[in-house]
């Protein structure tokens, strides 16, 4: 049977994933109906509150020492860095904006995915090796003898 921590952890990731491609989807949705001048306004906002919201969960992570509670608010905070970001690189290259949109979602999908099949393979490593006791079996100690000094009389 699956761990439910294995599981747990692999919808926490979809749900991260699903939530950034929603969040890319947006964007490009605003780009549509806004002016060029609305939507930089726009997402400078956008990335304050994702950063705000990042630090929010660096925060908890922090105090409860959750180490993946902190990854996860360090891609947040990424996700805020690159959304501000955004505007002046697709100025400065030339690029697409649009393109560059479904670039970065793509990508950040693509680590999504990459991540959550280290998690499963991890975990499914983690869960075999319970299973066997053959570590148990081997284990051999090394009997330590004490030298000692022989008393000649």
């Amino acid at each position: 049977m699956k761990n439910n921590n294995e599981k747990k952890s692999i919808l926490e990731n979809l749900f991260m994933a699903i939530i950034i491609v929603i969040y890319f989807c947006l964007i490009i949705f605003m780009y549509y109906k806004l002016k060029e001048e609305n939507i930089i306004i726009i997402l400078k906002i956008f990335s304050m509150v994702v950063l705000v919201i990042g630090i929010m969960f660096l925060e908890i992570g922090y105090r409860t020492e959750n180490t993946k509670r902190v990854i996860n608010s360090l891609e947040i905070i990424f996700l805020a860095a690159h959304s501000l970001s955004v505007t002046y690189i697709v100025e400065l290259k030339k690029l697409d904006f649009i393109q560059y949109i479904l670039f970065s979602a793509i990508l950040f999908a693509f680590y999504y995915i990459i991540k959550m099949i280290l998690i499963f393979t991890k975990e499914r490593k983690k869960y075999l090796d319970s299973l066997s006791d053959i570590k148990e079996i081997t284990i051999n100690d090394p009997i330590k003898k004490v030298a000692t000094r022989k008393n000649k009389e």
